[in-house]
């Protein structure tokens, strides 16, 4: 059974069993022009229906791990646990004034986001571009949803993108602040580490995000953290692009290479380790304490 006929039935079979329910299937686009298929489920008296992804089931399907009737239940289960019955209250999203606190900014690649970038207010950023989002708080749960900030929006809210960036950046140093953390640390806390012969234990590397480790690498804009970086390596240091939700800092010497083999080891992890929707770019940056200023190192 090819994909889509996979989706159309599961589409019918959830609707099926769900009484006051509609189920609609969605083709989502994601960061770097990556595409997700999913089922938006909306309950009888709510505005809005949160979409549960069908990427993850199908291989299960494909691979013979669980038939259809199984799959149909696992994601009723998963809309009961997660799902939303309220209504979201549209006023946080279309008056500015309550919007503003929830703003936050996202870096991505602006070679594979042409499409995306025509029509949403941005900041270039070297090989990367700034985008705006509207974090939403779930009432029930601790999670958050978001949504993109168009050029629409910027009409509705009668603002610039140069508001939108300063406000993101305000909200940046209150309330999505940095985190700098060890990888020795983090390693020890890992099961198994053993701590007689930690990683690179004569090179400190350390992870530049935020508080949630959710698209952090947008701190690299952080000139407070940047400035705390160089004063924790009292040097110079390289920062590579992990991904959109972090980045790895460590010091220019001869124990850490050049910036050219850094940047070939970037690129192997982006072809190995990281999901598409969640590459940032395959250049390696430099911080450069004298300047107060990054630069593209490779």
């Amino acid at each position: 059974m090819g994909n889509k006929e996979f989706t159309e039935k599961i589409a019918k079979m959830v609707e099926s069993r769900l009484d006051s329910a509609e189920v609609h299937v969605h083709n989502v686009k994601k960061n770097n022009g990556v595409y997700f298929t999913g089922l938006s489920i909306r309950e009888e008296g709510s505005n809005i229906s949160p979409c549960i992804y069908l990427e993850g089931f199908y291989s299960g399907y494909e691979n013979g791990d669980k038939n259809m009737e199984a799959i149909a239940g696992e994601i009723i289960c998963l809309h009961r646990k997660n799902g939303v019955i309220h209504s979201f209250d549209v006023s946080l999203f279309t008056e500015y004034r309550r919007a503003r606190p929830m703003l936050r900014g996202r870096l991505i690649n602006t070679e594979r986001n042409t499409e995306l970038l025509k029509d949403a207010p941005h900041r270039k950023f070297f090989d990367l571009s700034l985008v705006y989002y509207v974090e939403i708080p779930h009432m029930d749960r601790q999670e958050v949803g978001s949504i993109l900030v168009q050029d629409w929006h910027m009409q509705l809210w009668e603002i610039t993108e140069q508001e939108l960036y300063r406000q993101i950046m305000e909200n940046m140093a209150e309330t999505d602040q940095a985190s700098i953390l060890n990888m020795a640390d983090i390693f020890a806390d890992m099961h198994g580490f053993n701590p007689d012969s930690p990683p690179e234990k004569n090179i400190p590397i350390y992870i530049l995000t935020n508080q949630r480790n959710w698209n952090g690498a947008v701190q690299i804009l952080n000139r407070k953290a940047l400035k705390d970086a160089a004063v924790l390596f009292g040097s110079d240091y390289y920062i590579l692009p992990s991904s959109i939700h972090e980045t790895i800092l460590v010091p220019v010497g001869e124990q850490t290479g050049t910036a050219w083999e850094l940047t070939q080891i970037v690129q192997e992890v982006n072809q190995t380790e990281v999901l598409p929707e969640e590459f940032l770019s395959s250049h390696v940056y430099r911080y450069c304490v004298d300047k107060g200023k990054l630069q593209i190192a490779a």
